[in-house]
């Protein structure tokens, strides 16, 4: 997507580490909690629902896939992936990926689809939920059809954050904050400062 080597390294070993994390750490996570009322028992079980959509952006080829994919893997939910349709090569590498590491077949199933056929697919009685980071435009779509079908949604939508510079702050520090803040990724970030 045009990012810098060092950026594009660094997003891989995110990725990585984040895959790892649910890996070496599901059977805990998955565990039993037991609480302890005042009257009767009660404990959290984590269960997975099922089919999950997610619809991925471009900025963040792995990174994005990897924190959407792996705790829903790890829970046992099985994978749609519409990714952004300028990172191809992204998306197949991903799927690869998971089939070299042996996950078993439809485990994680990238789509090469349009918005328009992920947003028709949230209407399919076999997927159970949906997550996009995106565009309003396609939040807005995503969330109809979710809406319309009862199905669990995950938005994140694009934006960017106020940089604030308060009266006591370092002036030398905060110039090179701004310009990290403004300029990670190539500018290409979400959580970009203005």
């Amino acid at each position: 997507m045009g990012k810098l080597i060092a950026q594009a390294e660094g997003e891989i070993d995110l990725s990585a580490d984040i895959i790892d994390y649910y890996a070496d750490h599901g059977e805990a996570f998955l565990a039993d909690k037991v609480l302890n009322p005042e009257y009767g028992t009660a404990l959290i079980r984590n269960c997975p629902i099922g089919v999950l959509l997610g619809v991925m952006p471009w900025n963040f080829p792995y990174y994005q896939v990897a924190r959407f994919a792996a705790p829903n893997i790890m829970v046992g939910n099985t994978i749609l992936l519409k990714h952004a349709s300028i990172v191809p090569q992204c998306a197949a590498a991903i799927e690869e990926l998971f089939e070299e590491a042996g996950a078993p077949q439809g485990l994680y199933t990238n789509l090469f689809i349009s918005g328009k056929h992920a947003s028709d697919l949230v209407s399919d009685k076999r997927v159970k939920g949906v997550s996009l980071t995106g565009s309003e435009e396609a939040g807005a779509s995503i969330a109809m059809e979710a809406g319309k079908h009862l199905k669990k949604v995950v938005l994140e939508l694009g934006g960017n954050d106020v940089f604030i510079i308060l009266e006591d702050a370092d002036m030398e520090k905060t110039v090179e904050w701004a310009v990290v803040g403004r300029m990670n990724n190539n500018g290409q970030c979400c959580l970009a400062s203005t």
